[in-house]
């Protein structure tokens, strides 16, 4: 779900300069495939719980705040990462061309389409919406496309910044994002302005201090271990002061979750671009198509478990709707790819804002 990283980026200089840009590339598609796993399970589990399937309330809640708190603050951060590059390379406009290409066509696509869906099957699925609610996207982005949504204008935020801002004094800016962060809940809730105080300091942090994502990469053994103990103090502290979002000491222990998850994930990422498993890096590439697809995928998954094979079994759910919901957006976008049917993740070229290169 990020911009494809290359070896000029400054994260490069994590690997030996004779192979930064396969071995870079490997490390973020793992921590994507890790944090589009974690995204897939998060909606599973919850899926499960709304369509009544037995499960302790208090496994749950830790379960899913575990999951929320690190898991979309990553896919931001990596964003970041690689923003100043694409800004070089392509400036103001052409980032924001290449963003309506690859967060917003999918966004409205994929948003009619599961939205349409939900409603043609109606009171069959755990959260039935009308067909005003599906038309209402660009103002209020619905399930799990809202971080498409929000993404897209993080982007733009961050190019108005990088216009405004000289280049030595960029460092200003994950300052007033921290600023932003903390008054967050006084935004008017108007989504395309309410979204990005709530991410953009991850995105600012993964484009402006880039030296984090390098240092986690050399020395990932000692940092993993290291940052799950973080992880798990900040999670404390979260649950100590939960409560209104407003509170300064609860914004703290979010941003020190968020913060220990994002390199927790960095340094196994790295582990597993080392040991060559070839697996989550997969699911990295294709993290979009899974993120696109997966709720679809394991929604159906649950219900003909549920109702037409009478399962209740909480573990089973578990494991089959992520195993579905990760790998059936594989299957999809594979049989698009060999029957040559363009247009379901990106704009088909007549309709491509980019300019189209003859063949050659």
């Amino acid at each position: 779900m990020i911009e494809s990283p290359t070896a000029t980026t400054p994260a490069a200089s994590a690997v030996p300069s004779g192979t930064r840009t396969a071995v870079r590339q490997d490390w973020v598609d793992h921590a994507k495939g890790v944090g589009i796993v974690l995204v897939v399970f998060g909606h599973v589990i919850a899926g499960v719980r709304d369509a009544g399937i037995p499960i302790d309330d208090q496994v749950f809640r830790i379960t899913w705040d575990s999951i929320y708190a690190f898991h979309i603050p990553l896919f931001f951060f990596l964003s970041g990462l690689f923003f100043p590059h694409s800004w070089s390379r392509r400036g103001f406009r052409g980032i924001i061309e290449n963003k309506v290409e690859t967060l917003v066509y999918p966004y409205i696509l994929w948003s009619l389409l599961q939205g349409l869906l939900q409603v043609s099957l109606g009171h069959h699925v755990n959260n039935p919406v009308t067909i005003g609610e599906v038309l209402s996207l660009l103002w209020h982005p619905r399930q799990e496309f809202w971080f498409l949504y929000a993404l897209f204008f993080t982007y733009v935020i961050a190019c108005v910044a990088y216009a405004i801002v000289p280049q030595r004094r960029r460092w200003i800016l994950v300052v007033m994002a921290l600023f932003l962060y903390f008054v967050r809940t006084y935004v008017p809730h108007v989504a395309a302005i309410w979204y990005p105080p709530w991410y953009l300091v991850y995105f600012l942090a993964g484009a402006l201090i880039p030296s984090t994502a390098t240092f986690l990469v050399k020395r990932a053994t000692p940092a993993l271990p290291t940052f799950i103990v973080l992880f798990v103090l900040a999670e404390l502290a979260r649950q100590a002061f939960a409560g209104p979002q407003a509170d300064p000491r609860l914004s703290c222990a979010n941003l020190a979750a968020a913060g220990a998850g994002i390199a927790a994930t960095i340094a196994l990422a790295a582990l597993l671009s080392r040991a060559s498993f070839h697996l989550t890096s997969l699911l990295g590439r294709m993290s979009l198509q899974i993120y696109l697809l997966h709720t679809m995928a394991a929604a159906c998954v649950r219900l003909a478990m549920q109702k037409l094979l009478g399962i209740e079994d909480l573990a089973i759910h578990l494991i089959v709707g992520t195993a579905v919901g990760v790998f059936a957006p594989l299957a999809f976008a594979y049989l698009l790819e060999r029957w040559s049917i363009p247009g379901f993740f990106s704009p088909p070229a007549r309709l491509s804002l980019a300019p189209q290169r003859p063949p050659t």
